[in-house]
């Protein structure tokens, strides 16, 4: 098939991730990708090191740039798209056109709860969890117009979780962008509570973001310095994160989490705040909650978990679900069945 892809955005979150995970993915089986995305973000570079990609750069100043979406209805003509598929509000409101004045059916992929009145000129919806498809039909999207697909990750799951025994301080993990919303601060406290009950424990954070000072100070103001460390940008998220004996996902807001899949595909335990896509994903008999921005209840399951060996009967058990419905080869299949469905 010849599939478009159009991703906007210039960041590197999530739902960029997903983007680049799918229109690798595609590409890696044979199918002739090509992905438009703005010269400007993270993602740029990354595709264009790809050499089975099409990769075709514009610049988008927002979902008002019409000449950005006359530059996206041009790429799709000259690349003779069969299928279009749009990611967040700048590229289902300017790709959505684009592919409805060439009659190009198209998707869109709602990595969160969206703005509708950017998505009237896409074809079919895919959320990526039962909240969302939910909200899609709330809010007047037809039943036959939607198809949930959740994310997957690329890493290769472990054949079974095994319990680490290495020697030295136990090394707790999160990773993400600094914002407020991923709930770092609260991490960051819920360790200061840990380390009075015991001085056995680390904490790593890898990633960059707009937040990194006020979370520095937020470490040296406490007196952290020697136990929490700032990994900067994780490259090598498969070290990082099996390296971990705990890894945690203190977010106040996560419509999805692929860190989790992560997390599970290297059979490292997981504590999770109780938010949209974890709770999905995730269940108690796979891994330990607690409530957003509840710092106090993150340090008392992070304790809980340490202080037993259930944590890796709960890591086998995701590691488990993993393998039975989030892998790449299961969730780029339903891509393809979609794809020929709608077109």
């Amino acid at each position: 098939m010849r599939i478009a892809q159009i991703m906007l955005a210039r960041g590197f979150g999530g739902a960029e991730r997903s983007f680049f995970d799918i229109s690798e993915s595609l590409a890696s089986i044979g199918h002739n990708v090509a992905v438009i995305v703005d010269s400007r973000s993270m993602l740029f570079p990354r595709l264009a090191a790809n050499k089975s990609l099409l990769v075709i750069p514009i610049k988008c100043r927002g979902v008002w740039d019409f000449f950005a979406g006359y530059r996206i209805k041009i790429a799709l003509a000259k690349f003779d798209a069969q299928i279009v598929h749009v990611h967040l509000a700048r590229s289902a409101h300017l790709g959505g056109k684009a592919a409805r004045a060439l009659r190009i059916p198209s998707l869109v992929k709602t990595h969160n709860l969206v703005n509708l009145k950017y998505y009237k000129s896409v074809d079919h919806f895919v959320p990526t969890t039962q909240f969302q498809a939910e909200y899609l039909l709330e809010n007047g999207v037809p039943k036959t117009r939607i198809t949930k697909i959740p994310n997957f990750t690329r890493l290769q799951p472990v054949d079974s979780v095994t319990p680490s025994h290495k020697k030295g301080p136990i090394v707790i993990r999160a990773v993400g962008r600094f914002v407020y919303k991923k709930g770092f601060d609260t991490l960051i406290t819920a360790f200061e509570a840990i380390l009075k009950q015991r001085t056995d424990v680390r904490l790593e954070i890898g990633g960059s973001g707009r937040e990194l000072a006020k979370l520095s100070d937020q470490v040296v103001q406490h007196g952290l310095q020697k136990e929490v460390k700032f990994c900067g940008w994780i490259e090598d998220i498969q070290s990082f994160v099996e390296g971990a004996d705990l890894f945690v996902i203190p977010s106040r807001d996560e419509p999805f989490g692929i860190v989790a899949l992560e997390s599970m595909a290297c059979g490292v335990p997981i504590v999770t705040s109780r938010t949209q896509g974890p709770t999905e994903i995730l269940t108690d008999e796979m891994a330990y909650f607690f409530e957003p921005g509840d710092a106090l209840g993150l340090s008392e399951q992070i304790l809980m978990a340490l202080s037993s060996a259930i944590r890796w009967g709960k890591a086998q058990v995701a590691l488990e679900k993993l393998k039975q419905t989030y892998t790449q080869e299961q969730v780029v299949k339903r891509y393809e069945l979609l794809y020929k469905q709608i077109i």
